[in-house]
């Protein structure tokens, strides 16, 4: 991905987390699609260990409890590009179906996923395991970055998305 194109992503994903979150307090039927849009330009800014090797096209599989607060809001990532991949939504009920999985929401039956090689684990207020966490604060929405998970997993956050976040841990 060309600078030009990483310093729009940035300047996007800047220009979203100035934005109140909701606008209101009592307008919480669109933190979920802010804090989608909000997830998918910080795995825009993740590298995957082997990502230089996947072939074009090769699908992100973001796994994400059907029954969770996220699962809607997702399906506008669907075929989405992020660099050379294509996002591919897969709906997962348990634990033990996250092989495979790039990405996951940790919430409901997922509640409990652990870090894993190649295992972004995105949260939000009240996930106990997590690489990146969404959060409301105030009226603005951040994120936390838990750089020991990451490291762990094998992946690489982007300085300019660690330089955004409200704390960075490990």
């Amino acid at each position: 991905m060309s600078t030009w194109w990483r310093a729009c992503l940035l300047l996007g994903l800047g220009g979203l987390l100035g934005l109140p979150a909701a606008m209101a307090q009592g307008e919480r039927s669109e933190e979920m699609p802010l804090k989608v849009a909000i997830a998918y330009n910080l795995v825009l800014f993740t590298q995957w260990p082997g990502e230089a090797g996947w072939p074009a096209a090769a699908p992100l599989q973001w796994c994400a409890d059907p029954a969770g607060r996220w699962w809607s809001a997702l399906q506008t990532l669907q075929d989405r590009p992020v660099r050379q991949a294509r996002i591919s939504l897969r709906a997962i009920g348990r634990i033990g179906d996250t092989v495979g999985c790039q990405v996951v929401m940790v919430e409901g039956a997922l509640r409990a996923a652990a870090v894993a090689p190649g295992l972004l684990l995105m949260g939000d207020e009240g996930s106990a395991s997590w690489t990146l966490r969404l959060e409301r604060q105030g009226e603005r929405m951040v994120f936390d970055v838990d750089l020991a998970a990451a490291r762990a997993a094998g992946l690489q956050i982007s300085s300019k998305a660690l330089r955004l976040a409200r704390q960075v841990q490990g």
